[in-house]
């Protein structure tokens, strides 16, 4: 990782001329341990992190004036951080977010997710269950140290489950959970008060028995009377 910065006795409020000295010498500790006598040193840092930097201003033998000033090493280095996550997330179905970077060179951080119930989770991928639909926002948080150096948020737009029933009715339902089976068994030859027309021909079958039975008798009379007259 080079992460080369160009540091000047401006940058630090000194400025350099006669007037106010005859002779200035500049002291610069970059952090890592090396160290610099130019007025604008470049520096090259070799890892990322934070650095603090003192610059030390000496007027011949005497300290006139110093600072220091922190030189972050590691956002530069930072080209891209977003969150993958699948077009449809449904309500109560696991899902996958992940988080992706891209970089100018090798840098590693630790991932922390916000979740809409205020919960936090950690890892550069996580499973997720939303159990509540609409809207809800994810971030993620990329930390290098224990120190925040890239935000992502995004709103998921969770979508209900589908709703399934246990009492199912058969293709052929007539729509009021009865199906046309037993509409057709009730139907064949009703005579619209619910009973079936085997209950008509049991009806008629008893009445032609009954008539036979009734003439039988009353030739029976017929045939004694003639002989009593004989």
């Amino acid at each position: 990782m080079n992460m080369k910065r160009t540091l000047t006795a401006v940058m630090f409020g000194v400025l350099a001329n006669a007037t106010h000295a005859t002779e200035l010498t500049y002291h610069w500790q970059f952090g890592d341990g090396q160290t610099s006598n130019q007025v604008q040193p470049e520096y090259q840092y070799s890892t990322p992190g934070f650095y603090t930097v003192t610059l030390e201003v000496f007027d011949g033998q005497t300290l006139s004036y110093s600072k220091q000033h922190e030189v972050d090493a590691v956002t530069p280095l930072i080209k891209q951080f977003d969150i993958q996550v699948a077009q449809t997330v449904t309500q109560n179905q696991p899902t996958a977010l992940i988080a992706s970077l891209s970089t100018t060179s090798p840098l590693e951080l630790d991932y922390q997710w916000h979740l809409p119930d205020g919960s936090k989770q950690a890892g550069d991928q996580i499973s997720l269950s939303f159990t509540q639909t609409g809207a809800q926002e994810v971030t993620l948080v990329g930390l290098f140290s224990g120190r925040q150096v890239a935000q992502k948020s995004v709103v998921l737009n969770v979508q209900a489950a589908s709703e399934q029933t246990d009492n199912r009715t058969t293709p052929d339902s007539d729509g009021n959970g009865t199906t046309s089976g037993s509409d057709d068994k009730t139907a064949s030859g009703s005579d619209g008060n619910g009973t079936t027309s085997g209950s008509d021909d049991s009806s008629g079958g008893a009445a032609y028995w009954l008539l036979g039975i009734c003439c039988f008798t009353l030739l029976r009379k017929k045939l004694r009377t003639s002989a009593m007259v004989r």
